[in-house]
């Protein structure tokens, strides 16, 4: 008997947080759904866990692999038992709102030609503690919330430069006949956003602009272990030839989007060498038991092929200058863009407002962003964080409530 909605969460050695991840999901407002849970061979007592939430509660099916499959080949396992209309994938770290799959479904259920939504997130650290320091990816302005958008235009947006503002498994509810054969097994941390742009390729994309659920970020997460041992940067390249015809039609070459990635992903390891999050140690012993060596070392071994071939069909000081090009092209065009917000009458008329409220609050993300920027010494850093310190004050401007209360006075052109 098939039910609306099934939620599918792949277990492996959860038991933290995983009693607090299934109570989330059996608390739901609305009732008709299955929870799918496969183990993957955990060694703590996440079977005993599950087993217990198991015999109290007939909606969970439960069961174990025989050999480790890793966590997509797990979330693939889910996906093959899922009998429901649309899929809500889930991770043992994180917790639902009680109106999640409610509120997801109900999405789904109003836009036929939707087959993909997310939703906006909470972060919690690993004592369910809120973190504010940072903020969870949302779509870029051209991506309306609350509207159906081309899967075509989200693909776009999502590769140029390559950002998951999709979001986390736990963010997502799609369609059971878009799965496809599910989550490809050749990717080491970017196999969500792989699969999302997939399944984005049959229909539209809508983002629910409500906080839905809550991301844990800890140190011990497979996340943040991916960061840590570079094991995203393989991945990159996996996704530049997955979706070549994407970006053609956009207007790139397979070399000249092959090196805007690895010039992304050289700002991205700077950045995180800078702050100390990657340990060049790890990334020496990058890999998991359950994952084939000689597959890695392939993939490292491309990735490097593809740096030092992009690098010597340059002349001598030609890539810092087109890195300085371009980096100065992107300031330029978010300076513009942030200078005309700024010098809009609208804006200006409601000082007063931002005034008083910038007594009451705390230091703002922007304002954190420049306090690191003036501490970086690396210019292409700096550069980085100015270029987001700019995005982020316009979003920060976008998002006020005294640009919202005076956008009938921008319609009128006042």
């Amino acid at each position: 008997m098939s039910t609306a909605i099934s939620v599918c969460l792949p277990v492996f050695n959860g038991s933290p947080y995983l009693r607090e991840a299934i109570e989330s999901v059996l608390n739901q407002s609305f009732e008709d759904f299955e929870l799918i849970i496969c183990d993957d061979n955990s060694e703590d007592d996440s079977k005993d866990i599950i087993s217990e939430f198991a015999r109290r509660d007939s909606r969970i099916s439960f069961w174990s692999n025989d050999r480790r499959l890793g966590l997509f080949g797990n979330y693939n396992q889910c996906l093959k038992r899922a009998s429901g209309k649309y899929i809500k994938p889930f991770a043992q770290d994180d917790v639902l709102s009680p109106v999640a799959l409610k509120a997801m479904r109900q999405v789904l259920e109003d836009h036929a030609g939707v087959v993909l939504t997310s939703c906006a997130s909470n972060l919690i650290g690993g004592n369910g503690e809120p973190i504010t320091n940072t903020q969870a990816a949302h779509p870029p302005s051209s991506i309306p919330r609350g509207q159906p958008v081309p899967g075509a235009l989200v693909i776009y947006r999502s590769l140029v430069p390559i950002n998951n503002f999709i979001g986390e498994p736990v963010r997502v509810m799609f369609r059971k006949y878009a799965a496809g054969e599910g989550f490809s097994e050749k990717y080491n941390h970017l196999g969500d956003l792989e699969y999302w742009l997939r399944i984005l390729r049959l229909g539209h994309y809508y983002f629910l602009n409500q906080e839905l659920c809550s991301f844990r970020m800890h140190s011990a997460s497979q996340s943040a272990a991916n960061a840590r041992t570079m094991l995203f940067a393989p991945d990159v390249l996996q996704l530049a030839e997955v979706f070549r015809l994407e970006t053609e039609a956009a207007g790139f070459t397979r070399d000249n989007y092959i090196a805007q990635c690895i010039v992304q992903l050289g700002g991205h390891v700077a950045y995180l060498d800078e702050t100390g999050e990657l340990l060049e140690s790890e990334v020496a012993e990058a890999g998991y038991p359950d994952q084939d060596e000689q597959h890695l070392n392939a993939a490292f071994r491309q990735l490097s092929f593809h740096c030092l071939r992009l690098i010597g069909k340059q002349k001598p000081n030609e890539s810092r200058v087109q890195d300085d090009y371009h980096l100065a092209h992107l300031v330029r065009y978010r300076e513009r863009a942030l200078r005309n917000l700024l010098r809009s009458r609208s804006w200006r008329w409601t000082r007063f407002l931002r005034e008083f409220k910038r007594r009451l609050r705390r230091e703002t993300a922007e304002e954190k962003l420049l306090e690191a920027m003036e501490l970086q010494s690396n210019r292409l850093i700096r550069s980085l964080l100015y270029l987001r310190y700019l995005r982020e004050k316009i979003l920060s401007v976008r998002a006020s409530t005294s640009w919202r209360i005076t956008s009938p006075l921008r319609l009128l052109k006042l």
